[in-house]
C-alpha cells in the first residue's frame, strides 16, 4: 500500500497543471507526450514481449486518464473538465503558444502510440470539431495562428487518419480528414468580398 501511495503522490506532483507558469505547464505536457511516444518493453522472447507491450499499453492508458482526474481533483472553482481529452482540447485554446503546442503533442502521442488512442479521442464530440476548425468555416474553436501550432495540429490530423480508428469512421468523416491533409497545415479559408456598386 505505501508503494501505491508514493506512486499516486508522484503522478499528482508530475501531472499537476495548476501551475501558473506556462513554460512549466508546457514542460509537463511535453514530458507526458514523451512517455506516451516511446516503447519501454525490453526485447526478449516473443510471448514475453507481447505481454510486456500489453502491460505498457494499459499503463499508458491509465496515465492518460490520470491527467484529467488529477486536474479535476486539484481544481478550485469553475467548471470541471470531464476527462483528459476535454482538458487537452481546452489547452489547445490557450493564448500561450507553448501550452497549445504541448497539448497538441499529447493528443498526437495518444492517437499514434495508444492502440485505441484515436478512438478514445474521437469519442469526444469536440475533438473532431477541433480537427476541422479552419477547414469548415464554422465551429467554437479559434483557428491556430502560429506556424508551429498549425503544423502541430496537422500532425494530429495525420495521426488520427493513419490510426486503426480510420476503419471505424464513416466515409464522410474520412473524406473530411483527407481534405484537411490535402490542403496542408497552412491552409487558410478564402475570404469572399462583395463589392458595393451603385
Amino acid at each position: 500500500r505505501p508503494h501505491q501511495n508514493h506512486q499516486a503522490l508522484l503522478c499528482e506532483a508530475w501531472l499537476s497543471l495548476h501551475v501558473a507558469q506556462p513554460k512549466l505547464k508546457s514542460a509537463i505536457l511535453v514530458s507526458m507526450a514523451h512517455v506516451l511516444e516511446h516503447g519501454y518493453a525490453a526485447r526478449s522472447n516473443l510471448q514475453e514481449l507481447e505481454s510486456r507491450q500489453q502491460e505498457e499499453q494499459a499503463l499508458k492508458k491509465q496515465l492518460y486518464g490520470l491527467l484529467g482526474r488529477i486536474y479535476n481533483s486539484r481544481r478550485r472553482g469553475g467548471p470541471l473538465q470531464e476527462d483528459s481529452t476535454d482538458l487537452l482540447i481546452s489547452l489547445t485554446q490557450s493564448p500561450l503558444v507553448e501550452v497549445r503546442l504541448g497539448a497538441y503533442r499529447v493528443l498526437t502521442a495518444v492517437a499514434m502510440h495508444l492502440e485505441t488512442g484515436a478512438q478514445i479521442l474521437l469519442q469526444n464530440a469536440s475533438f473532431f470539431e477541433l480537427l476541422m476548425q479552419g477547414h469548415d468555416g464554422k465551429g467554437q474553436f479559434m483557428e491556430e495562428k502560429t506556424k508551429e501550432g498549425r503544423e502541430a495540429k496537422y500532425r494530429l490530423v495525420q495521426a488520427v487518419y493513419q490510426s486503426p480508428a480510420k476503419g471505424l469512421l464513416a466515409d464522410a468523416i474520412v473524406k473530411q480528414l483527407e481534405t484537411v491533409l490535402q490542403r496542408g497545415p497552412h491552409y487558410v479559408k478564402a475570404q469572399t468580398w462583395e463589392l458595393a456598386t451603385e
